[in-house]
């Protein structure tokens, strides 16, 4: 089994998908110190207007000197009800979004009590909708010695059809939910001609 880590993130843009593959197992480290403008609550959409970031709404506000583990959601805010609003608006006309919409659906609304576990839910349904076969795992502690995944991009970036890249052209740090509804799982063939050019 090739294992490698990442740092906690919601709904990762391409490059990290692109890393993961590489991996059999990803473990996910919950003790990770907890940065509130960080990828961990937030991701990108694309609109006809440009990026828009969502950002999850927690318990106990900035959450200093937390470790992600330790980080609540919290449902009773109005803005989360913001992020299925703004995937419908955006994405209803995506070829994937039918199909997959509602099985996001029903992660977001079981309403997971902490951001590490809405977090590990996605990325497992994520993963098997991407057409990979990859274990995601919560790790307590950080094995230095695995391979870890980058949070930076790659370049150059290698664009793949997003619904509005007519207007505001590509989007490189766009969302989980931009791959999927757009490529599906016809993001193993995008992969693989990414792998070939890289090489």
């Amino acid at each position: 089994m090739h294992i490698g880590y990442s740092l906690p993130v919601f709904m990762p843009a391409a490059h990290w998908w692109i890393q993961a593959a590489d991996f059999s197992c990803i473990r996910i480290c919950s003790e990770a110190a907890f940065d509130y403008r960080s990828v961990q609550r937030r991701c990108i959409l694309t609109t006809a207007r440009g990026p828009q970031s969502f950002s999850l709404s927690l318990l106990g506000g900035r959450n200093k000197g937390k470790s992600v583990g330790e980080i609540a959601l919290d449902w009773s805010q109005p803005t989360m009800r913001d992020l299925p609003t703004a995937l419908l608006t955006n994405y209803a006309r995506t070829p994937y979004f039918d199909e997959l919409f509602p099985e996001f659906m029903d992660i977001w609304n079981a309403q997971p009590a902490t951001l590490c576990l809405l977090n590990q839910n996605a990325l497992i349904w994520a993963q098997s909708r991407l057409g990979l076969t990859i274990e995601i795992e919560a790790a307590s502690n950080l094995d230095s010695r695995l391979p870890g995944i980058s949070m930076q991009g790659l370049h150059p970036e290698i664009p793949y059809r997003q619904m509005f890249d007519d207007l505001i052209g590509f989007v490189p740090q766009a969302s989980t939910f931009d791959l999927l509804f757009n490529l599906g799982p016809e993001f193993r063939f995008w992969l693989h001609e990414i792998k070939s050019d890289l090489q």
